[in-house]
């Protein structure tokens, strides 16, 4: 086994992993939607916007999820690279 299958396979390996941790938030919509806990609140355009502590959750895992899609896409470049 060389180094552009094991390439691949890490990004293989990368890209299901990011793709299931940005998928992770639509499967929990239905307990978040429940969560009303409000974390922060400001008056925007006469309404006022509320962050909750889903969503700022969400976020963080939407970044960690791209960040692995990234880098196991870069592996897969790597792997046809070489």
């Amino acid at each position: 086994m060389g180094w552009r299958v094991i390439f691949q396979i890490i990004g293989l390996f990368l890209g299901v992993l990011g793709a299931t941790i940005l998928a992770l938030p639509l499967i929990r919509v239905k307990r978040d939607l429940d969560d009303d806990l409000i974390t922060w609140g400001a008056k925007k355009g006469g309404d006022y916007f509320y962050t909750r502590r889903g969503f700022l959750k969400d976020r963080s895992s939407g970044l960690w999820g791209l960040g692995f899609l990234g880098v196991g896409f870069l592996f897969q470049l790597l792997s046809v690279a070489l």
